[in-house]
């Protein structure tokens, strides 16, 4: 059998390799060359035309990921992402998650079997869902986590936008794995546009079968903390803005002017005190052509701890921002009584300050048809 052909057969039975894994992982974007190569995919299937003004300053994200899991199907996964920190527990007969600024949710039921978490860390130990959407070709050794990998290049063999492969970045002109020579588990993946890199998740250490404490899958909740199930929160209602700004218990705001080509999607969530859920209004701000994308998060205040996390307080123009000090552009601002996040990978962080500083209340009614 070819050197391929062993290496198939190894992560075929990857994820029988073990009885239990303990990991931790890097997740990291450079959201300049992300957003390119994501419109390159989508103008290859009709979808839009992306342009990215040459002026952008590149950004990079990371995303730091620790997983255990312990066959047949106890997973924990935690994710921390600029202060965010997304957990997820199963133990193979209920399921938690909580979800940084929404809610804490459980239910029964096999989380893992079903896909309810485990998300980062599935194509991790189990790859071959994977690898068989792809065509691959040998590109020699390596070393990752302290493990001997094989080096594979590796090309979508379907639609750039579906499948397996959504763990690959679209519109990369090639991808590189890195499986584990002994167990087959995937160690790293890489794409790359025009010779450089620009999405990977790499392991940076882990450690098969080593013996689990079995707390690591029993959830615990924080002082305070209500648990309750999916059905009992709502991801909120597609409104209009002057909908949002009927319904809300606070004044909504709106930029003042974005010239042409923006468009507008204005999400209402009720406030459910049970779950501590508040009150929002979110406004996704996008170009036609994809190439930005601001996100306003609203509410009645005050802010949250993950909020605030990497900004400093800053005065401009007389009034107080907090700014983002870390990878992610970030502004916080209060504007009679409102609290609002703006949040954005491909907008600057002083651009994002510009339109926090221009917000003004949103009308309830729209504008006359004729003026």
């Amino acid at each position: 059998m070819s050197e391929l052909g062993d290496l198939l057969e190894v992560v075929h039975g990857a994820r029988r390799s073990f009885t239990c894994v303990r990991l931790e992982a890097r997740e990291w974007r450079h959201n300049h060359r992300l957003h390119a190569a994501y419109g390159r995919a989508a103008e290859r299937t009709g979808a839009v035309t992306y342009a990215l003004e040459p002026s952008e300053v590149p950004v990079e994200t990371e995303v730091a990921v620790r997983a255990w899991f312990e066959q047949p199907n106890r997973v924990r996964e935690e994710r921390d992402d600029a202060g965010r920190d997304y957990v997820a527990v199963a133990d193979g007969e209920r399921w938690w998650q909580r979800l940084p600024g929404w809610a804490t949710t459980s239910d029964e039921g096999d989380g893992w079997a079903t896909g309810k978490v485990g998300h980062t860390v599935r194509p991790v130990l189990d790859p071959w869902p994977l690898v068989a959407e792809l065509e691959l070709t040998m590109a020699g050794a390596a070393r990752v986590a302290g493990r001997d990998a094989l080096v594979v290049e590796a090309t979508p063999l379907h639609h750039p936008f579906g499948g397996g492969a959504e763990l690959l970045a679209h519109g990369a002109d090639r991808h590189e794995l890195a499986f584990d020579r002994e167990r087959g588990v995937l160690l790293r993946t890489c794409s790359f546009l025009e010779g450089e890199a620009f999405s990977s998740l790499e392991l940076l250490d882990v450690a098969f079968d080593e013996a689990l404490d079995g707390s690591l899958f029993a959830f615990v909740a924080a002082d305070g903390e209500v648990v309750v199930r999916p059905e009992d929160v709502s991801a909120g209602d597609v409104v209009t803005v002057e909908e949002a700004a009927r319904r809300a218990s606070f004044t909504v705001l709106v930029p003042r002017s974005l010239g042409r080509g923006w468009r507008t999607h204005v999400l209402y969530t009720p406030g459910h005190d049970a779950t501590r859920v508040r009150e929002t209004v979110h406004l996704l701000l996008y170009r036609d052509d994809a190439s930005h994308s601001i996100s306003l998060r609203q509410t009645a205040g005050p802010w949250e701890s993950w909020q605030t996390n990497g900004t400093v307080e800053a005065v401009h123009g007389g009034r107080r921002v907090r700014l983002s000090t870390g990878p992610m552009h970030r502004v916080l601002v209060e504007e009679r009584g409102t609290f609002v996040e703006l949040d954005s990978q491909t907008v600057e962080t002083e651009s994002l300050r510009e339109l926090a500083l221009a917000l003004e209340p949103a009308r309830d009614e729209p504008p006359p048809l004729l003026a």
